[in-house]
Parts: C-alpha cells; sequence; structure tokens
C-alpha cells in the first residue's frame, strides 16, 4: 500500500464509525442488487447513440475517466451483445487520440445493432480465447506498434472461462493500463476466479477508486497493471 492509499484509508476510517461502515455497505450492496433485479427498467434500457449498452451509466462514466488518464491506444473487448459499449469506448477514445481503437469480439454477431457497424469498431467473431482470434490480435499490435493496451472482459461470466481470458489477456495489457473483469458483483463465479487469479498474479492490483459512485457491476473487477 502506497502513502496515498495510506492516507485514504486512514481518513476513511476517521471519517465513518464501524457501525456507519457496515451500514453503509449493506445500503450499497442491497442497491447493487436492486437495480441489476430492475434490469429491465435500468440496465438494459440505458443507451448509446440509441444502441444497449447494458451497463450502468456510472461505469461509464468511470470508463471515460480512465481512459482520459491513460489513454490507450486499443482497447480490447470481449462480449459485443448489442455492440453499444464498443461504440460508447471507441468515441470517448477517438475524443482523446483520434488514431485510437476498439476492438470488440463475439461468437455471434447476430445480436449486434446494426448503428453499432456504422462506428470504427473493429468487429471480430468468434472465442475470445481461441487460437485464431488471439494471434490475429497478436498480430495486429504488432504490425501497429501499438504501446499501449486496456481490456475489459465481458463475455462468458462462468469461473473456467474467465479464468482463460485472464490467462490470456492479462499478458497482453501492457503496464500501467487497465484490465476489468465485468459481473463480479454480480456473478459469483466471476468473483472467485478473478480472487484466485490475483493470488498468483501481483503484477496487477485492484483499483478500488473505481467503484467510487458505489453502482458497480464489477465490484473488486477493476485492476490495473502494476509491473
Amino acid at each position: 500500500m502506497d502513502q496515498v492509499e495510506v492516507l485514504a484509508a486512514i481518513l476513511e476510517r476517521s471519517m465513518y464509525s464501524d457501525e456507519e461502515r457496515a451500514q453503509y455497505s449493506k445500503i450499497i450492496a442491497d442497491f447493487n442488487k436492486l437495480y441489476h433485479k430492475l434490469d429491465r427498467q435500468t440496465w438494459c434500457a440505458t443507451q448509446w447513440k440509441g444502441i444497449n449498452v447494458l451497463k450502468p451509466p456510472t461505469d461509464l462514466w468511470v470508463y471515460q475517466e480512465i481512459i482520459e488518464r491513460l489513454k490507450p491506444e486499443l482497447i480490447i473487448e470481449t462480449g459485443s451483445m448489442r455492440g453499444g459499449s464498443a461504440v460508447f469506448l471507441d468515441d470517448v477514445c477517438k475524443l482523446m487520440n483520434p488514431d485510437s481503437q476498439v476492438i470488440s469480439i463475439d461468437i455471434n454477431k447476430d445480436n449486434i445493432n446494426p448503428k453499432a457497424f456504422e462506428s470504427d469498431v473493429i468487429f471480430m467473431t468468434g472465442s475470445s480465447v481461441d487460437e485464431e482470434i488471439v494471434d490475429q490480435l497478436k498480430a495486429y499490435i504488432k504490425a501497429n506498434e501499438i504501446k499501449k493496451v486496456m481490456v475489459i472482459l465481458d463475455s462468458d461470466h462462468s469461473e473456467e472461462h474467465v479464468t482463460n481470458e485472464l490467462n490470456v489477456y492479462g499478458p497482453m495489457v501492457t503496464k500501467g493500463m487497465a484490465l476489468i473483469v465485468e459481473d463480479t458483483g454480480n456473478c459469483y463465479s466471476a468473483q472467485v476466479a478473478v480472487e484466485r487469479w490475483l493470488l498468483d498474479h501481483p503484477e496487477y492490483k485492484i483499483d478500488y477508486g473505481c467503484e467510487k459512485f458505489m453502482l458497480t457491476f464489477s465490484r473488486g473487477g477493476f485492476l490495473e497493471r502494476v509491473a
């Protein structure tokens, strides 16, 4: 824990009693569960440019803060679904760096909103852990001499698949950049995969500052490569 983190922890303890912390934690957890449960009203009704994003706006806001701070040259997203999040990421990236690129991978393109194909996003079809897909990504990074790679994992949330993705994409993320595993707050299997993987990967740490808005689908899933 660095000096800033130590100071933050001291300040937090001085601001709230143990009783208050327990009370607030329960409120946050209950609200997150309610928000996720009322999907048709909340996250399933969240759109960007008329395309479903399927994420809470608080996470999207954190994404744009991460992008502004890190200025990635490439963001790889696994799990395109409707394509709204990929388009959002690409639009934000282009504001920071017109030469940046977003690549989104899904086993099926049929669910992607046709509007998403009007963007600059590169949509790839196949499993995110398929050797051919991974080889294409590595070749793209090498050919374009990309130095700053950020990854967002949002496909199959089973423990086995998330672990496989972490093993594949963890080394692909460059030092100082973000690796985000989505739905760790809603899917126990994804949460377990991250917790177990981190035990053997000290080059990553959890960035709890990304949970500052309290409503997040990626609790404990915002990772930063520090080595």
